[in-house]
């Protein structure tokens, strides 16, 4: 484990001290870019594009339902964002005692989901003026609130420790990997908003090396933070948290239900 951690630690170094991208304030001025009548997704990616119902729409049918894929794609990435906005704080100051350059690093990463979070809600809403759906908020999964407070991370890390580290950054790091299934084809849309465009690729950039971090995080956990005794009720009880963590962080039912 020591060589995760080591590489870990490098990274950490050099994170902190690389410039932050400043997702908000390039998107800002630019949001007039935002084009009602160009597609935001790839066209095949559009709700009810493979059903024999889209030949019979009209373009502006079309694109309502290529914006509205947008959205309730990204809605899923600003709910993971607004997780490890509250998650990462806790776990820096748990980690701090053991790696203090490692915390930094979960706290800038804290402090970029924040700004790539307003970023994408300032293009939310000119998306939803387009739509006519005047200032639409979308719903979040039931528990999404108890999920991200503070007390749960706390009493979980209490009862878990390094596994509770452990599973968190491993299902982060998936999180980040199903992301790029939406935004690389989106960063690459020659035909989309130059500013849908840009910020798709910005963020890809940042959640790469998010990305990467979880997976260290995940290989280093053991060696940052003391394995607890692990009984039969324990097991248990582990077994029961990941269970819950993959059921909360991919299942499908909620935004299918949005479809």
């Amino acid at each position: 484990m020591k060589q995760p951690l080591d590489t870990l630690q490098r990274i950490a170094h050099k994170r902190t001290k690389a410039p932050q991208l400043e997702l908000t304030r390039e998107v800002t001025p630019r949001l007039g870019e935002v084009c009602r009548d160009r597609f935001l997704v790839p066209e095949d990616m559009s709700l009810g594009y493979h059903t024999p119902f889209w030949e019979e729409l009209r373009e502006e049918e079309r694109l309502a339902l290529n914006h509205w894929i947008y959205m309730l794609s990204y809605s899923r990435i600003q709910a993971g964002e607004l997780y490890v906005m509250a998650t990462n704080p806790i776990l820096a100051d748990f980690l701090r005692p053991h790696a203090p350059a490692v915390a930094d690093l979960l706290e800038r990463e804290a402090a970029e989901e924040a700004d790539h979070n307003e970023a994408f809600q300032r293009v939310f809403d000119r998306v939803c003026q387009g739509l006519g759906l005047g200032s639409w908020r979308w719903p979040t999964k039931r528990g999404h609130g108890l999920a991200k407070a503070s007390l749960t991370t706390r009493a979980l890390l209490g009862s878990f420790g390094s596994d509770y580290v452990l599973t968190y950054f491993l299902a982060r790091g998936f999180a980040n990997h199903m992301g790029k299934a939406l935004e690389s084809p989106v960063a690459r849309l020659e035909e989309a908003c130059p500013v849908i465009r840009d910020l798709a690729l910005h963020h890809t950039l940042d959640e790469s090396h998010h990305m990467a971090v979880s997976g260290l995080m995940a290989a280093a956990a053991p060696a940052l933070v003391e394995r607890p005794r692990r009984g039969p009720l324990y097991r248990l009880a582990f077994r029961g948290l990941q269970r819950m963590l993959v059921r909360y962080s991919f299942g499908q039912r909620f935004y299918k239900g949005h479809e």
